[in-house]
C-alpha cells in the first residue's frame, strides 16, 4: 500500500475538518472530502492488500460529511443546502456499509445506524428514521455503550413525537430528565434538546 495514499487521505481529512470548524466553509469542506473519497475508492480497487486500511480512512471521510451536513447539530455558521443533506444521507449509508464490511465492531457500527437514523430523521422519515435508531440501540447495547443506549432511545422517541405522537412529549421530557441527572449522558441529553429545537418541537418538552 502507498503511504502517499494514507498520508494524503489523512490530509484531506485533517483539511476538511479545518474548512468546516475553524473556517466555517461547508462547500469547500465537502468538496475536499468526495474528491478523497472518491480517490480513495479507487486506489483500494487498484491495492486490494492494502484496501481495508485505505477504506477506513475513505469511511472516516464518509461520517465527516454525514455528520457535517446534518441540521440537527444546529452548528453555528452551518446551514447546509437541500443537496447537501442528499449527499449526507448518501455517505451516512455509505459510512454504515463500511462499518459492516470492514468489521468495525459493535460502537462505530451502532453509530453508523444512528447516522442514518439523523439524516432520515431531518428528511422526515420518521418511521425508518426509528427502525435505524433501534438498530443503534441494539449495538450500543453489545458494546456496553450504556450512555449511547440512552442516545438512541431518546433519539426513537423524538423521532416518535416528530411523526405525531404527542402524547410522548412527555416520555421524552422524562427521558432527558434521567440522562440531565448523569453525567455520562448529561451532553446527549443537550443534543437531543438541540435537535427538537431545530425541528420544531422544543415547547412539547417541559423543562
Amino acid at each position: 500500500m502507498s503511504d502517499e495514499t494514507t498520508s494524503g487521505l489523512t490530509a484531506c481529512s485533517e483539511r476538511m475538518r479545518q474548512l468546516y470548524w475553524q473556517e466555517k466553509d461547508l462547500p469547500e469542506a465537502l468538496k475536499v472530502a468526495v474528491e478523497g473519497i472518491r480517490g480513495g475508492e479507487s486506489d483500494a480497487l487498484d491495492d486490494p492488500a492494502g484496501s481495508s486500511e485505505i477504506l477506513s480512512l475513505v469511511k472516516r471521510l464518509c461520517y465527516d460529511v454525514a455528520s457535517f451536513t446534518w441540521p440537527g447539530w444546529d452548528e453555528p455558521g452551518i446551514v447546509p443546502t437541500p443537496n447537501d443533506l442528499i449527499l449526507g444521507t448518501e455517505m451516512a449509508r455509505k459510512n454504515l456499509r463500511y462499518a459492516i464490511q470492514l468489521n468495525k465492531g459493535d460502537l462505530p457500527t451502532s453509530r453508523a445506524y444512528w447516522m442514518v437514523g439523523a439524516h432520515l430523521l431531518s428528511a422526515g422519515r420518521y418511521a425508518e428514521a426509528v427502525a435505524e435508531f433501534e438498530e443503534a440501540e441494539t449495538y450500543a447495547q453489545i458494546a456496553r455503550a450504556i450512555a449511547e443506549v440512552s442516545l438512541s432511545r431518546g433519539f426513537v422517541t423524538l423521532a416518535q413525537v416528530l411523526s405525531g405522537d404527542s402524547n410522548l412529549a412527555q416520555v421524552l421530557t422524562e427521558q432527558l430528565s434521567v440522562m440531565d441527572a448523569d453525567a455520562t449522558t448529561a451532553s446527549f441529553a443537550e443534543q437531543i434538546r438541540t435537535a427538537a429545537r431545530v425541528f420544531g418541537i422544543s415547547g412539547l418538552l417541559e423543562s
